[in-house]
């Protein structure tokens, strides 16, 4: 069994989980998709560039299928509820569609396909093959969205929120620990919201999280702006060395007008306000934020707003989506309609904007000294240089850390270094030895 990835973390969540299922049954994963009886797309539907995405690998795994034999092809992830929302047909020579809620029948076509073979299954105890890294681990805390924002299709895709229990998350997280993860990621569609569908909430599962034994991270992605209560600053402050100060935070615009079309509950007044209590309360805290720009019936003015909340240096990293526009979608049918060159324009006049910011914030950091956790090693012109992250540095979102070091490291270690020079997304640092 060979997998294509796209798409979120939580994407990767899931997959590792597929990957685990076929593991725990006796299925052999491979890396080539020539070499695999059964190819997985994980695929992904959140933008229009993501649907042709999907597409596209579906394609080149049906191309493997007709070149080399391969007997099955399985889209699983989020393209197949856009396909059956829209009543698409199934792409020819692919033997099964499971949408995130139907990943657990896996086990029952592998059984059906190779029933000489696949004979390990046992109900809970499939293992889970992680992808990231030996350092870090993604751990999915809920699944499900319970917004109504009218660019997103997710709460179609996934259904209603709905929270893992936190005694599973906490046997998860320990099982992680123990195989030496280092950083725990936790992910969701929204993870402010975890917990109210259980009668817990999210302070309550960090608090957990952070009194397990040994040496590690905890990072908290998806963070909806309008629900981050000051209860969550002060508990990252009471577990500095372990609860980071990261703050994802979507807050995809600051105009109110795009905002209230966007259907967000946040208000410009409200993001400053968030941001000035996180700043206060964690000085050293990474703000993470997301925008999109082109949304429709977004001006002028609108944008200038946001480009000039950019450019006061608000945001130490921030993403930038141009609108993408879907069928089903809230937005697909609203009036004023953004051009797709000047979506494009705006887009790169803010990343200029902010790698400004990023490389000034960056710059600031030269001579201090940091705790970088190794990731990999990589070997040029026979010197190592060794591939980590700060507590600033999301895996596969931020930059990196590269460590220079006269001996040699072990990746999924902690270790301290100083910052030599920077990059608007990447820091160069020299290891202090102990």
């Amino acid at each position: 069994m060979a997998a294509v990835a796209l798409g979120c973390p939580k994407n990767t969540y899931d997959l590792e989980h597929m990957l685990g299922l076929g593991f725990t049954g006796g299925v052999c994963i491979v890396n080539h998709l020539e070499e695999a009886e059964v190819i997985i797309v994980n695929s992904c539907s959140f933008l229009k560039e993501a649907v042709a995405e999907s597409d596209r690998e579906i394609a080149r795994a049906l191309l493997h299928k007709r070149q080399d034999g391969v007997p099955r092809v399985v889209v699983t992830g989020c393209y197949p509820v856009f396909l059956r929302q829209r009543g698409l047909r199934l792409p020819h020579g692919v033997d099964a569609l499971l949408g995130p809620q139907e990943l657990h029948t896996l086990p029952h076509l592998l059984r059906e396909w190779f029933p000489q073979r696949c004979t390990g299954f046992r109900n809970g105890e499939a293992a889970r093959v992680l992808t990231t890294p030996c350092s870090v681990a993604y751990l999915k805390i809920a699944d499900g969205c319970d917004m109504k924002c009218a660019f997103c299709l997710i709460p179609s895709f996934r259904g209603p929120y709905r929270s893992r229990p936190p005694g599973e998350i906490l046997e998860e997280a320990q099982s992680l620990l123990a195989c030496g993860v280092k950083e725990l990621n936790l992910v969701s569609q929204d993870s402010t919201d975890y917990g109210r569908d259980l009668g817990t909430n999210l302070m309550e599962l960090l608090e957990a999280l952070a009194d397990l034994p040994g040496d590690f991270w905890v990072r908290v992605q998806y963070l909806y702006p309008a629900k981050v209560q000051p209860d969550l600053l002060q508990l990252m402050a009471a577990y500095p060395e372990k609860l980071i100060p990261y703050f994802d935070l979507p807050i995809q615009h600051v105009s109110n007008a795009v905002l209230a079309r966007m259907r967000r509950a946040e208000s410009a007044q409200l993001i400053r306000s968030l941001f000035g209590l996180i700043r206060a309360a964690l000085p050293g805290a990474s703000i993470n934020a997301n925008a999109i720009v082109g949304f429709p019936g977004e001006t002028e003015e609108d944008f200038a707003e946001l480009a000039a909340f950019v450019e006061e240096g608000n945001v130490d990293r921030l993403g930038v989506f141009t609108y993408s526009d879907l069928p089903g979608m809230e937005s697909h049918d609203f009036s004023l309609q953004v051009p797709e060159d000047t979506k494009l324009l705006r887009r790169e006049k803010l990343m200029l904007l902010q790698q400004r910011v990023s490389l000034d914030k960056h710059r600031r950091l030269i001579g201090q000294v940091t705790r970088v956790l190794v990731d990999a090693v990589r070997r040029e012109r026979g010197r190592n240089t060794y591939i980590g992250r700060t507590y600033r540095d999301a895996y596969e979102v931020n930059g990196l850390a590269l460590v220079r070091s006269d001996r040699p490291l072990i990746p999924g270690e902690f270790y301290r270094a100083r910052v030599t020079a920077a990059s608007p997304y990447d820091l160069m640092c020299k290891h202090i030895p102990d």
